[in-house]
């Protein structure tokens, strides 16, 4: 017969075996700790220069014209973001010394190696085309990065031999010469045929502007069209090398005077890495070069 000592004694028991189940049940039931994802950072190249002191031989330092995320495009495809530098006309593209500033745990450059990591008191870079320059930030642990291509080019890639060009007659139909020419004095290919207004697909969007135009009664601008052409078919024109202005002339054209300003202004295409000019079937592009214009002349013989 269990006496009433017995029973206390029991009760106790009971209730110290109860607080034990208890710590160890709560130390079990403990959450394992999840691993958070990373923050996202805003990783950002924010500002890039080619500062006078480090590049003796420009007048003065270069701010970057324009740096620039692309979007995502509808078939997945993610571009690279872009930094633009215009120097002035003759700068040694080969030695050039750029200063950034950057929002990120490091910065790396890729000249056509490898990234690596770029040096704290700076670099001396060669810009020269076909050479191309790259830079990438990234987080502490390189889960998110960003990449840059840089470059770098001049205002007004195309110089023309004048700004009044008299051509020789034309014949209706005829794709002819001006006599007149234009170099690529700039640090990029051209493409070869920028045509200059609607030329042969009259719903293209318009890739310059003519103004001050002159034509014979009855006939309109569309008849008389002005492209920029390499010396050879088919071929981009490098840096340092000519082109002609090539008139043509539609065979509905009247006879008589035609006269007009183009404005040009040419884009550069990221994807392609080539100068263009503006229109619907143009691979991605961005707008970085001032207009340039010339006027033309020309007499359509019957």
């Amino acid at each position: 017969m269990i006496t009433v000592v017995q029973r206390y004694l029991l009760w106790l028991v009971l209730i110290a075996f109860g607080a034990t189940s208890s710590c160890k049940s709560d130390k079990n039931s403990d959450p394992v700790p999840q691993k958070q994802p990373p923050v996202s950072e805003n990783l950002a190249i924010t500002k890039v220069t080619f500062e006078k002191d480090k590049n003796p031989d420009l007048p003065l330092t270069i701010e970057a014209t324009k740096i620039v995320d692309h979007e995502k495009r509808q078939d997945g495809t993610i571009y690279h973001s872009t930094i633009y530098l215009l120097v002035p006309v003759g700068t040694d593209f080969s030695h050039l010394t750029p200063s950034i500033s950057y929002q990120a745990a490091s910065l790396s450059y890729n000249v056509g190696e490898g990234f690596k990591p770029y040096p704290a008191d700076g670099m001396v870079v060669d810009f020269k085309y076909p050479k191309t320059f790259q830079l990438k930030v990234a987080s502490k642990d390189a889960s998110q990065q960003k990449i840059y291509d840089v470059i770098v080019d001049v205002k007004e890639p195309i110089k023309f031999e004048q700004s009044f060009i008299r051509t020789p007659n034309a014949k209706k139909g005829v794709l002819t010469s001006s006599g007149s020419y234009w170099i690529n004095q700039g640090n990029h290919p051209i493409l070869n045929g920028i045509k200059i207004g609607r030329a042969y697909f009259p719903n293209a969007v318009e890739i310059s502007t003519y103004t001050d135009v002159i034509y014979p009664s009855g006939a309109s601008s569309i008849h008389h069209l002005v492209s920029l052409q390499g010396e050879e078919d088919g071929k981009d024109i490098l840096p340092g090398e000519k082109g002609a202005v090539v008139n043509i002339i539609w065979t509905s054209a009247i006879a008589g005077v035609y006269q007009k300003t183009a404005l040009i202004t040419p884009v550069f295409e990221f994807e392609t890495g080539k100068i263009t000019s503006p229109n619907l079937w143009a691979s991605p592009y961005d707008s970085i070069f001032d207009s340039q214009s010339f006027t033309i002349q020309t007499v359509v013989e019957e």
